[in-house]
């Protein structure tokens, strides 16, 4: 019976891979917290490799190229709100620049799907040309337009397991484990979703899927 406790906690702490889990008692909503950090976001887009765009238009009776692309790109976390940072090069027929992009994001968490979503809302930057001297305006590219699958990560109602212990009298406790209350914040360089974990007497709780 010892095995089967000790896997009963092994399965409990592995649910969430690739999160971080950590169990406190600090504070109200602080019993597993589901931790995303903002380097964590940053190696995902690394690997979502390059992106870019090109088209034509039309100036001055005359078909011109255009293509910009993403030199590098971060998801910025601070308090109570994220931005996404972005340097594009831009080549306009024979004028070239780079633009720096601030970005919006949205986070959220949806309890019914169990899903932290970081999204991508606007990141704008100004495609124009320089003749003679003087700017032209061609079009604004919005970079949400390239992100447009939000960013997705499992929260804390993974966490639903059972556990075994043996009692004194040699008899087996079942208990269930569950996360409630869960809220979702952005603090400095990471995403927090924080929850409580209540235990229920498995002979006493109908499990509901």
């Amino acid at each position: 019976m010892k095995s089967n406790k000790i896997f009963a906690h092994i399965v409990f702490f592995l649910l969430l891979p690739t999160l971080r889990i950590f169990g406190q008692q600090q504070a109200q909503l602080n019993d597993i917290n589901v931790v995303i950090h903002q380097e964590t976001l940053n190696k995902l887009v690394v690997a979502l490799g390059e992106v870019k765009g090109d088209s034509e238009y039309d100036f001055m009776f005359m078909t011109w190229h255009y293509q910009w692309s993403v030199l590098k790109s971060a998801f910025e976390l601070m308090p109570g709100k994220a931005n996404f940072i972005s340097d594009v090069k831009v080549d306009v027929g024979p004028f070239t620049y780079s633009s720096k992009v601030n970005g919006n994001v949205d986070v959220t968490y949806d309890i019914k799907t169990n899903l932290i979503s970081i999204k991508v809302k606007e990141a704008v930057f100004e495609l124009y040309t320089v003749i003679f001297g003087k700017k032209y305006h061609i079009k604004d590219i919005n970079l949400a337009d390239y992100y447009q699958t939000p960013f997705t990560f499992e929260g804390p109602m993974s966490i639903e397991t059972e556990m075994e212990f043996m009692m004194p009298d040699n008899t087996i406790k079942k208990l269930y484990a569950r996360a409630t209350n869960c809220i979702l914040t952005v603090q400095d360089k990471k995403i927090v979703v924080a929850s409580e974990i209540d235990f229920f007497d498995k002979s006493m709780f109908q499990i509901r899927k």
